[in-house]
């Protein structure tokens, strides 16, 4: 059983869903309303022809002028067409917030009666659902589940929908930034822009100062002139290498960026769906919780009902602790076909042994809801047997009034007793008992079918059932009004008269 929860929990892993995700990115808006070929070309073609007109009117215009102020003068007038396209095509900064939620794993655990039933092979000599109750308690599943993902346990057996015992949250962990891309190298990279910015910044400025108190004053000068040019252009690709290094990461201070600071590069996840250390755990006591009383085996409705519940959602599978087949309701094949539709794996984990354990037990019992002081009613008990063939058992039916205390056997009486040969290994026969109500009794009585078992009989829970009858000494009037002995009152009145639980009085 260890091998298969290891196996279990590692195949589980792959699945595992991370936490909140933030991420800042830059992008030109306008490019997503430019859906067309000829949109492109168009707005190549006005930029080149911009361009060409800044050129040959500077050109034209800067005869005179030397060629180191001419290219400048072309430079900022190119450099301010660019800002407008920028301007145009709407720089936007965009900040993306993920929130994925935590993956979860349904654990269901089978509570039918048959869970019950202690294994001759066990060598620990408890039944089947103590193993579960000892590994949800004290094994590691559920801790190491909750390391990946959030866990919900189930249990289920006779009722089409499972019934939800506990939710186990997963476990929090620590987040180191790289979520929104920050880490150490990164910061150190954006550092290096920035300083290489700023160097061509220094660099600009000291051409320019050069120009403006030495070379502007010597026209003849014309290697100086170029001081110029070369300050405008490498104070351009200043703004530009800094800004590059800024917008890459905004969430970086300023002073981040020239080192003066240092960003905060472990946080603490926020993402709400992760559990808090700090996280009260339910508090479950398992052994009462899935106490197997389950007459039914609805294995295929469970599975089904949970994969109809999250379809869709971020579910890692559903591990199943059982002992037999499904019994009663949707099938187990189209259940499991439902959830590999929907691409939901299924982890089953068998409980006990492939022998039968020896095992007698009431499967149903039959009994009217209501009867009359005087009037004789059968009640049926059906009795399967495993491993008792050929054997002989006492069957009693015993009465009590309604509602009392089921530990308080002072009320009981044994109105009936017989000796039954049990069949072969799940043959279910029924047995009879027939009942005379005494007339002084009236009210609700619970009527229980009980067998006294062999010693070696492994469950005993399932050795009774019970049904509650109701004695009644007055009956319904009816009061039948009718304008004439019609087809319909001939009939109503029949029918009614029929009934003995009714008394009728006609009036026409």
């Amino acid at each position: 059983m260890n091998t298969l929860l290891n196996s279990l929990r590692n195949n589980l892993d792959l699945t595992n869903m991370f936490a909140q995700v933030q991420q800042t990115r830059l992008q030109f808006t306008r490019i997503h309303a430019l859906t067309e070929a000829w949109h492109w070309l168009l707005l190549v073609f006005i930029c080149a022809l911009l361009v060409a007109y800044v050129v040959w009117m500077y050109r034209r215009d800067a005869i005179e002028l030397r060629k180191s102020t001419a290219f400048t003068l072309i430079l900022l007038r190119v450099a301010a067409l660019v800002g407008i396209l920028f301007f145009y095509l709407n720089l936007e900064r965009l900040t993306e917030e993920t929130i994925v939620k935590n993956s979860r794993v349904h654990v269901l655990v089978d509570t039918s009666q048959s869970m019950g039933l202690r294994d001759d092979s066990d060598q620990t000599q408890v039944n089947r659902i103590a193993h579960v109750v000892q590994e949800l308690a004290e094994g590691e599943t559920i801790q190491g589940l909750r390391e990946k993902h959030d866990v919900l346990v189930y249990r289920f057996s006779e009722d089409v929908r499972p019934t939800e015992i506990a939710a186990f949250p997963r476990v929090a962990r620590e987040s180191t930034g790289q979520a929104n891309g920050l880490n150490a190298e990164v910061v150190a990279n954006v550092r290096k822009l920035v300083q290489i910015g700023l160097a061509l910044l220094a660099v600009a400025i000291l051409s320019l100062l050069y120009y403006l108190f030495r070379a502007r004053h010597n026209q003849q000068n014309e290697t100086g002139a170029w001081s110029l040019l070369s300050g405008v252009v490498l104070a351009i690709a200043a703004v530009v290498v800094v800004g590059v290094g800024n917008l890459r990461h905004p969430e970086l201070s300023f002073t981040d960026t020239l080192g003066i600071t240092s960003p905060d590069l472990t946080q603490v996840s926020t993402n709400p769906d992760v559990a808090n250390p700090e996280f009260d755990l339910p508090d479950v006591d398992w052994a009462s919780a899935l106490s197997p009383r389950g007459t039914k085996t609805r294995l295929g409705d469970a599975i089904e009902y949970l994969v109809t519940k999250e379809r869709g959602g971020p579910i890692a599978g559903i591990v199943v602790y059982t002992d037999g087949r499904n019994n009663s309701g949707e099938s187990l094949e189209a259940a499991a076909r439902v959830a590999r539709g929907f691409q939901i794996p299924l982890y089953p984990i068998g409980i006990g042994s492939d022998k039968q354990a020896k095992n007698v037990r009431i499967v149903d019992m039959e009994a009217p809801q209501r009867v009359y002081p005087g009037d004789n009613f059968k009640i049926t008990g059906y009795i399967q047997a495993f491993g008792f063939e050929n054997t002989s058992v006492t069957v009693e039916l015993i009465s009590r009034p309604a509602g009392i205390a089921v530990d308080d056997e002072s009320q009981n009486t044994v109105e009936e007793q017989t000796q039954w040969d049990l069949g072969s290994d799940g043959q279910t026969r029924p047995v009879e008992f027939e009942i005379n109500p005494d007339d002084s009794l009236e009210g609700k009585r619970d009527y229980i079918v009980r067998i006294q078992p062999p010693k070696d009989d492994n469950n005993p829970r399932d050795n009774q059932k019970s049904g509650t009858v109701e004695i009644v000494t007055r009956r319904n009037r009816v009061l039948l009004i009718a304008g004439g002995p019609t087809r319909e009152y001939r009939f109503l009145r029949n029918l009614l008269y029929r009934d003995r639980e009714i008394q009728v009085d006609v009036f026409l």
